[in-house]
């Protein structure tokens, strides 16, 4: 009988905790961000099973301009010989199919060019001379667009010489040293010296005025002229 007596007291106590913590559950139900310091995004929603879901505006759909006929490369016609859901061979073309037009970079590798310079010798004078390259050609184992490709990742772009002489050897297979890299930049800055000539002497009303301090190699030049108030800087990158 005592021991009934010692177990019913100890159930009855644990219910009566049980029944305090639920009251106090219910009690941290009730609070919110505003009757406490809860933030607003602990907040319970309110149920909107029940309620009209807000309407969206639809937005206009956009999609990609389609190349004209004459910018097409090439054209590639995709046909099917049976039906793909039942396998049957009774299939017939309904009319215009639908066009998907890829854009796809071409596989590409430097073009080798090999210049063959004659030696000659004048039976006039007695002295030895050598053909010249082509007018335009530079005298360098790399072409122009080669180092102007090379001059714009490192000097315009930023790209670092190791990872200029990286990219160029990933996509045209064409290897430079890095004791290169300098040599190119100086050959292309001296064939845009009459260009950038041309830009400090031209000018309307009279030459450009000196450059505005700017980190090498880029110069700033103000252009006296302004477009909505904004002041047209030109600039020139060398190297």
């Amino acid at each position: 009988m005592a021991d009934t007596k010692r177990k019913l007291a100890e159930t009855t106590d644990l219910l009566q905790r049980a029944l305090n913590e639920i009251v106090d559950l219910k009690e941290k139900l009730k609070l919110n961000s505003k009757n406490s310091s809860k933030p607003p995004s602990t907040d319970q929603k309110a149920n909107t099973t029940n309620r009209f879901p807000k309407k969206r505006k639809s937005r206009k759909g956009i999609s990609r301009t389609m190349y004209p006929p004459k910018r097409v490369d090439k054209s590639v016609d995709c046909t099917r010989d049976d039906c793909p859901y039942c396998g049957s061979k009774s299939i017939k073309n309904t009319g215009i199919p639908e066009a998907l037009q890829q854009a796809e970079l071409p596989d590409v590798h430097a073009i080798v060019t090999e210049y063959l310079l004659h030696k000659y010798l004048c039976s006039g004078c007695g002295k030895k001379s050598i053909a010249e390259l082509p007018l335009g050609v530079p005298d360098s184992v790399f072409g122009p667009r080669l180092m102007g490709l090379f001059a714009t990742l490192t000097g315009v772009l930023h790209v670092a010489k190791r990872e200029a002489i990286q990219l160029i050897k990933d996509l045209y297979g064409v290897d430079i040293s890095l004791g290169s890299a300098p040599n190119i930049e100086e050959k292309v800055s001296k064939a845009l010296d009459p260009v950038y000539g041309k830009i400090v002497n031209v000018h309307v009303g009279g030459k450009i005025p000196a450059p505005v301090r700017a980190p090498a190699p880029a110069r700033y030049f103000t252009s006296g002229l302004s477009i909505e108030g904004c002041e047209i800087l030109i600039l020139i990158i060398h190297f």
